[in-house]
This record gives structure tokens, C-alpha cells and sequence, in this order.
């Protein structure tokens, strides 16, 4: 139960994010956004593309499960950084 719950809000957290992003990176907004505004919506984004996409990939088994596994830790640990 807690687990369903936890994918839908992170899902949900990349839906808000996905379309903040995609207003700050309108033309018309490139006068108002300041760079560093920029840079922690897309660090945001990462962190929560990352947890949604661990959350979906953890019972992921076969030859590449560990690969992908690592490389959405990897987007994860560079959200949050």
C-alpha cells in the first residue's frame, strides 16, 4: 500500500516539475529566469525522474538490471547534488 502510494506522489512531483521546466524553458520566460532558478528546477527534476524511476526498475531482474539500476541511482545522486 505504502509503496503504491509513495510511486504515485514522486509520480506526481515529476508531472509538476516536467511542466515547470518546460515553462521556464519557454522564450518568452528566458528574461526572467535567473540561471540559478534554472539549475535547482532541473536539479529537482533529476532527483525526482531518478526516485520515480528507482521505485519502478527495483524488482528489475536479467542481464542488464544492474546497469540501468546504477545508471538511474547515478540521475538521482546528481538531482540532489
Amino acid at each position: 500500500m505504502f509503496h503504491s502510494f509513495e510511486l504515485v506522489l514522486i509520480g506526481l512531483a515529476v508531472v509538476i516539475d516536467s511542466v515547470l521546466l518546460i515553462a521556464l524553458s519557454e522564450r518568452r520566460n528566458w528574461a526572467q529566469v535567473a540561471v540559478p532558478i534554472a539549475v535547482v528546477v532541473v536539479g529537482d527534476w533529476m532527483l525526482h525522474v531518478g526516485a520515480f524511476s528507482r521505485l519502478l526498475l527495483a524488482d528489475l531482474t536479467g542481464h542488464w538490471a544492474l546497469q540501468i539500476q546504477w545508471s538511474v541511482l547515478l540521475l538521482l545522486i546528481c538531482g540532489a547534488l
